[in-house]
């Protein structure tokens, strides 16, 4: 699923699901439901089985986990983990370039530095 996409989807649960959006009135509870329909069309997509794909963002996407053997601690007994997805993140090359070269995050590590 690309951006323009998500953006359609939620466009659409807007209208279906919140009627009243256009009519509140502050942008804080705007923002707030715009948030909230976005974190659970995400959850939603990628439930699906779809990826989604924010040029310039990042990505979300399903990863497969195999089939594993692990292990109890407790009862110290081996413990067969199915085959599972798990979502993950991707940020794109203009977002991690960005926090990389964050003067405020240089400046933290700095302070970390010379708290040593």
């Amino acid at each position: 699923m690309t951006k323009a996409e998500l953006l359609s989807e939620i466009g659409n649960i807007l209208d279906q699901e919140y009627s009243t959006f256009k009519e509140l009135e502050t942008n804080k509870e705007k923002a707030e439901i715009v948030l909230k329909v976005l974190l659970e069309t995400i959850q939603n997509v990628m439930e699906r089985g779809e990826n989604i794909y924010m040029r310039g963002f990042g990505s979300f996407v399903n990863k497969k986990r195999a089939r594993k053997m692990g292990r109890n601690v407790k009862a110290k007994t081996p413990v067969v983990i199915d085959a599972h997805f798990i979502p993950s993140f991707k940020p794109a090359q203009i977002f991690s370039d960005k926090i990389r070269e964050s003067k405020v995050l240089k400046q933290q590590l700095n302070e970390d530095k010379n708290q040593k």
